[in-house]
């Protein structure tokens, strides 16, 4: 069986690269691919790219599509649209079409009206209703209505990373709730890499892994600390670092601003950092909380959609409202209660093997390829150390 995968447009393995997940992004298709299917990424990016093919097992090819792309964005969003026909070949090769989010899918709409192939829609959240938290402008909403609109009803499969996204996409887009080319599929937890830690850490520090922009709310983070002598660890990058590190110094709150850390070194700081926190105001399904769960850390997670689906509150983690006060408690519960934290800690860790590890996404996913075009799974599939 051959899966021809869109990324998403204007993504690449040098950006994801540049964000530490290249190998936990690759992970999930090398393991497709020792499990009998050719595997074929299509990228957003010039030669760049091909330096990353010896991450890759036989059976994965990456095909960077704007070889000599040109810089202005709104011709290679043009140049995009011309894809179906300049991969024709590649398309007619293949058995499933994969686009890995909305924005992008319009790759797989084609295949599927030109070529007559079966097409899987998988959005890891739910792209209108982020532009609509966003208020985003005019064109863009109207643009992602006809899109998701159009997906929604002729995809083959469609797969959301959450059940808050498919409810909402079935309400607001008018679908069939019972539709069976429906599915919630999760991100995954490489379980082999993000072990539970041995204990809970003496300290006082607190690590946030997330993109420093608006949706994250970490001003109201760095606001919860006023006052305390907690040290947080910042670890990613994004448009508000600049802003974030003068608030920091006006509240004089104890803060470090790591930017992107690959995931080996995530792991470590995981194991050290005695608190987990990520308050944002709205997710898809966060893989950063996933990770800190799966090392059995004791987190902290803002009341919405996306974070609500994992954290059950007192059990698994604590819920708290966005805003500074109800974090605030948050944190000094777990800083001041080495059994609560070791309580929500074991069980997360229960909960991300049971249902996020690699292997029983990968034997989801490859179910999903089995009902649509036959292809035979074998039982004991799994996935293989690197």
């Amino acid at each position: 069986m051959r899966l021809l995968l869109f990324f998403t447009f204007e993504m690449s393995l040098e950006k994801w690269s540049r964000a530490g997940l290249v190998r936990h992004g690759l992970k999930f298709y090398n393991e497709l691919a020792r499990n009998g299917i050719q595997v074929d990424l299509v990228t957003y990016a010039g030669r760049e790219d091909y330096v990353y093919q010896p991450l890759l097992v036989p059976g994965v090819a990456v095909h960077p599509v704007f070889i000599a792309g040109p810089a202005n964005l709104w011709l290679r969003f043009f140049l995009s649209w011309l894809l179906p026909f300049r991969l024709r070949s590649l398309i007619r090769k293949s058995d499933l079409v994969k686009t890995h989010q909305m924005w992008g899918s319009w790759q797989g709409l084609a295949a599927k009206l030109l070529y007559g192939k079966k097409w899987i829609l998988r959005g890891g959240f739910e792209h209108h209703r982020a532009l609509l938290s966003e208020k985003a402008c005019l064109r863009d909403r109207l643009f992602s209505f006809i899109l998701s609109w159009l997906g929604y009803r002729l995809a083959d499969a469609v797969v959301w990373s959450n059940e808050s996204d498919l409810r909402w996409s079935v309400d607001y887009f008018g679908l069939k709730e019972a539709d069976p080319r429906f599915q919630v599929l999760p991100n995954y937890v490489d379980t082999g890499e993000f072990r539970p830690r041995p204990a809970v850490p003496e300290n006082r520090n607190i690590l946030a892994v997330a993109r420093l922009d608006r949706e994250k709310n970490l001003d109201s983070l760095l606001r919860a600390l006023t006052g305390s002598d907690y040290h947080l660890e910042l670890v990613g990058d994004g448009p508000l670092r600049t802003g974030l590190e003068q608030l920091a110094g006006e509240l004089s709150v104890k803060v470090g601003f790591s930017g992107r850390l690959p995931h080996e070194e995530l792991v470590r700081r995981m194991h050290e950092a005695r608190v987990f926190v990520l308050c944002s105001w709205y997710e898809g399904l966060p893989s950063a909380l996933l990770e800190a769960m799966a090392c059995g850390m004791a987190v902290v997670g803002s009341r919405v959609r996306g974070i609500r689906e994992v954290i059950t509150d007192q059990e698994n983690g604590l819920l708290v409202e966005p805003e500074p006060d109800s974090i605030r408690q948050g944190l000094d519960r777990l800083m001041h209660d080495n059994a609560l934290c070791e309580h929500l800690g074991r069980n997360a860790a229960r909960l991300i093997t049971e249902k996020y590890s690699l292997e029983g996404v990968l034997r989801q996913e490859m179910s999903l390829y089995n009902r649509l075009v036959g292809f035979k799974q074998s039982p004991e599939t799994t996935a293989v150390e690197e």
